[in-house]
């Protein structure tokens, strides 16, 4: 199966398609604020940063219906399904006319704060100790 970038390299879709590589973080602000839509087609992603980083930019994000990029997203980003094209498209011009869709990725964003995800992560470890104490304590007692 051919990756995205080869596909669009293929379909001669180089005006208005930029493959940039890596980028530091000033020029990846300075193309949010040069894009007029955001469209992550990837098929797997760890957390999915750069659609919360695109929709924060405000800009109408679209990505595939697959986890995680559609739990991080939730209905801040419109979704399609991988690898189908027609619909990709459809939700493509969708997101340049969706009223509030701006708003509600600038929304869904901003849930995700370093603050939270650091009281997440303390909480999540909090409870694995207790646990691992709770075990530990079981296994003493022969229960």
């Amino acid at each position: 199966m051919k990756g995205f970038h080869t596909q669009v390299i293929e379909a001669k879709a180089g005006e208005g398609v930029e493959i940039t590589g890596w980028l530091d973080r000033e020029d990846l602000y300075d193309l949010y604020r040069r894009a007029s839509l955001f469209v992550f087609p990837s098929t797997f992603e760890g957390f999915g940063m750069p659609i919360l980083e695109a929709m924060a930019s405000g800009l109408p994000t679209i990505c595939t219906n697959a986890r995680p990029m559609s739990d991080v997203s939730g209905d801040g980003a419109l979704h399609f399904e991988s690898g189908n094209a027609a619909d990709l498209a459809r939700q493509m011009e969708r997101a340049l006319t969706e009223p509030g869709l701006i708003e509600k990725g600038k929304r869904r964003a901003a849930e995700f704060t370093w603050q939270r995800t650091a009281r997440t992560v303390l909480d999540l470890a909090t409870a694995a100790n207790l646990r691992a104490v709770s075990l530990r304590r079981s296994s003493r007692r022969g229960t």
